[in-house]
């Protein structure tokens, strides 16, 4: 968040993992990989600390060489006992946005927007109710044929209709989805569709719509490539958002808001930009802790861990997202990994 220089943050990010290492062999070494993650410290001989909170102060219950830890260690948070993945799965994410250039970033938002707008003209408006089980009928299939769900589906789908006020896009319940106001005609209504009802299929609800969205474009590219213009319009306007929030986010933290601002700014209106970044801002500020190096919810889900996977995936040559904290299984996105790597080269 702006609060470490770019030059010392490899360090803080080496510090973190090595931490988490520490914690992950006293589970190891505890015989329970699940075990808790108790408050702890190091020091500069190597020896582990644990203690508590007592009247919000930090009360010392143990310093220890890693042996003699281990035997003594209580795991007594067990309420606690996913802390460590998801700790890990953050150290991770954090290390491969470091890693990755603002101006790749910046690139990558510039080609899909226009990607999106050479293909604009071909867009056919859905605007009725009709129009969406015309098109949910043609998105099962691919939908229902992603390796992830294994031929084994939650629910059915039933019906998709368009939601009436400002309500967003979401599955009602029982194989039932609704689609926003605001998506009527426009081409995000093709990624929505697809979205929701691979809800339905997969019946995760919003705790996990990193996996949904990931399901949900791989969904959108096999329609895509099988030549449908409207999913592959509505693809390029769903990447380019990721690829902005992802870009924003790194240009805060390393202090280049002019860069990514330049950029957006010459990209849209100037009035639809600023909403752009209002909205990113509004999103770091409730989402991303104040004072620790941890991220919020939703559009770290939504935006952040989605191009984040997809880039590393592409950096080492993979048609998948590996297992980790937040997808329960290795997902293919081969379809989508082709586009990507079509319209990124």
């Amino acid at each position: 968040q702006g609060k470490i220089s770019p030059s010392d943050l490899e360090g803080l990010l080496n510090e973190v993992d090595h931490q988490l290492l520490i914690v992950q062999a006293i589970l190891q070494k505890g015989g329970d990989d699940e075990a808790p993650i108790c408050c702890f410290q190091t020091d500069p001989d190597g020896k582990i600390g644990c203690g508590r909170y007592v009247d919000g102060e930090y009360q010392l219950d143990i310093l220890a060489p890693l042996d003699e830890f281990v035997e003594y260690c209580l795991k007594c948070r067990k309420e606690r006992s996913d802390e460590l993945p998801s700790a890990q799965g953050s150290a991770k994410r954090a290390r491969i946005l470091h890693y990755l250039p603002l101006e790749e970033i910046l690139d990558d938002l510039e080609k899909l927007h226009f990607a999106q707008q050479a293909m604009e003209h071909l867009h056919v408006p859905l605007t009725f109710d009709e129009d969406l089980m015309a098109q949910a009928q043609l998105i099962l299939p691919r939908a229902k044929s992603l390796p992830y769900f294994q031929e084994k589906f939650s629910l059915d789908f039933r019906e998709a209709y368009f939601g009436k006020g400002e309500g967003n896009s979401t599955h009602v319940g029982f194989g039932v989805v609704r689609i926003s106001q605001s998506a009527k005609g426009e081409c995000a209504a093709y990624s929505h569709l697809a979205h929701e009802i691979c809800h339905v299929l997969a019946g995760i609800g919003a705790g996990n719509e990193t996996i949904i969205t990931t399901l949900g474009l791989e969904t959108n590219a096999a329609l895509a490539l099988a030549g449908d213009k409207n999913h592959e319009i509505s693809l390029y306007r769903i990447l380019k958002i990721l690829a902005a929030y992802t870009g924003y986010v790194k240009a805060r933290w390393t202090g280049q808001r002019d860069l990514w601002a330049e950029l957006v700014y010459s990209l849209f209106p100037e009035d639809v930009a600023k909403k752009i970044e209002e909205k990113y801002q509004k999103s770091m500020e409730t989402e991303f802790a104040p004072d620790y190096f941890v991220f919020g919810a939703p559009d770290y889900h939504y935006l952040l861990i989605p191009y984040l996977s997809f880039k590393e995936a592409l950096r080492e040559g993979r048609n998948y997202i590996a297992k980790d904290d937040v997808f329960d299984r290795d997902t293919a996105i081969p379809r989508l990994a082709q586009i990507l790597r079509r319209e990124l080269a």
